[in-house]
């Protein structure tokens, strides 16, 4: 019987540090790969404001992903929807935050959401709206998964309180 020559067998501390390097680099990958980055893209929006329902918004990105995208993102939106979140509180001043909105038909646990981020100068047009209110806001959609419609520079055009405040 002849002898097969053995594959080049790394010495143990270089074998745990390899191992342990791959794990750590597989860690990195899956995270980055679920994160949500709040970064926004740098969007000029082009031709006339689209209002539109965030029932509607909802319909189309549940229909076909791709066209929806081309046809929200870059665009100033005008959307009209149930607050669905709302920040935790107003306390740093100087930081935007997200208002979240979603259709009032269907679930609202139902995707995706509208996310709209307030710039820090308008929080206080924001004070009186709370959870289940309906309200209408502007701003330029600047990112569109089926989780979530992104849009920021969002400002409040009209709000109807589900309870007198």
């Amino acid at each position: 019987m002849e002898a097969r020559p053995c594959a080049p067998r790394l010495p143990g501390k270089r074998w745990l540090l390899l191992a342990a390097g791959i794990i750590a680099l597989g860690i990195i990958v899956v995270a980055l790969c679920t994160m949500d980055f709040k970064w926004t893209r740098a969007v000029t929006p082009v031709g006339e404001p689209l209002e539109v329902s965030a029932e509607q918004i909802r319909k189309d990105f549940q229909e076909d992903l791709q066209q929806a995208t081309r046809r929200y993102v870059g665009r100033i939106l005008i959307v009209t929807g149930m607050v669905h979140g709302l920040p935790g509180s107003l306390e740093n001043p100087e930081r935007e935050w997200e208002i979240v909105l979603t259709g009032k038909d269907a679930d609202p646990n139902e995707f995706p959401w509208i996310s709209c981020r307030v710039p820090w100068q308008r929080k206080a047009s924001f004070s009186s709206v709370g959870i289940a209110d309906t309200v209408t806001i502007q701003g330029v959609c600047y990112n569109a998964t089926n989780v979530a419609v992104r849009v920021k520079e969002c400002k409040l055009i009209a709000h109807w309180a589900v309870h007198a405040k």
